[in-house]
């Protein structure tokens, strides 16, 4: 039996501004995304005609993002195969990191390889942004400009090594709830992203720490001001910048050291239960065997 180990990435946004609503209902975006090394684990095997996903962090079907990808690809190919997909989640969930769109990426790399499929980047990109826009991005990885509603996706300057904490404030947030608060709100976009690009381009982590931006955090602070909280113990315990991640409500903060992460990971752990030390990484998915 054929056997594929895998590992999906999570992300984090270094930059995320809102353009505005479109006509399809969806929003132009601007971000700059980074991988992180923190990763779930995707075992695929095909065992039988049918589709099947076993999660640690179990979902009904008509709500699992992995098996509708599975479910397309098999439809849209017009192949006869199925999958045992096992999920063991080590990213938070509903915590903006992107932890089901890269489970997803990881997925259709997988079963393209797993049922002979041997379909282009390109077309997965399609199938992927069928699913979730943070999904293009998760196919790609790396350090990333995205545009659109994120399917355009281009590979910028790589952030350089950075271990990152990432605290996890114990509540959920929906995404959609997010958006339509900042639609209702009417807040207007950030300034231009060129000067974060050029950061990137330099090479320089203080200068790109100290342009980290997105603005969710103008609907989601004043919601959860224990987002705050945790931005500024993390600048206290000397992180050279901290930002929510996506529509949070994550907040990320970022160490040169390991020694310097894990002494603030432990301070943050009296204000929330979930926080996790880890780095910069490559790539939004990889093989294990």
């Amino acid at each position: 039996m054929k056997t594929l180990e895998l590992r999906a990435h999570a992300k984090i946004n270094l930059y995320l501004d809102v353009l505005g609503k479109r006509g399809d209902g969806y929003h132009d975006i601007q971000s700059v995304m980074q991988s992180l090394e923190l990763a779930d684990e995707i075992s695929l095997s095909e065992e039988s005609m049918d589709i099947g996903v076993v999660c640690s962090f179990p979902l009904p079907r008509e709500e699992n993002l992995v098996w509708k990808a599975a479910k397309l690809l098999r439809d849209e190919v017009g192949v006869e195969r199925g999958a045992l997909i096992e999920i063991t989640k080590h990213i938070p969930v509903a915590a903006g990191l992107a932890g089901g769109s890269a489970d997803v990426a990881a997925v259709l790399m997988g079963l393209n390889l797993l049922w002979d499929l041997d379909l282009s980047h390109d077309r997965l990109l399609d199938l992927g942004e069928r699913i979730g826009a943070d999904v293009p991005f998760c196919l790609k990885g790396g350090t990333c400009l995205m545009e659109g509603k994120g399917e355009r996706v281009t590979s910028v300057a790589s952030l350089p090594h950075v271990w990152v904490v990432v605290a996890k404030p114990d509540f959920e947030v929906s995404t959609g709830w997010a958006y339509d608060r900042l639609d209702r709100m009417g807040i207007s976009s950030l300034l231009s992203i060129s000067e974060m690009l050029a950061a990137l381009e330099r090479g320089d982590l203080r200068e790109i720490s100290s342009l980290l931006a997105n603005i969710f955090e103008r609907v989601m602070i004043e919601e959860h001001p224990e987002i705050e909280s945790l931005k500024k113990k993390s600048i206290e315990a000397g992180a050279l910048g901290a930002l929510m991640s996506g529509s949070g409500p994550s907040v990320f903060a970022l160490f040169e050291g390991r020694k310097e992460a894990e002494k603030a990971a432990r301070l943050l752990e009296h204000l929330c239960s979930t926080v996790i030390v880890t780095t910069t990484y490559p790539c939004g998915w990889d093989i294990l065997c």
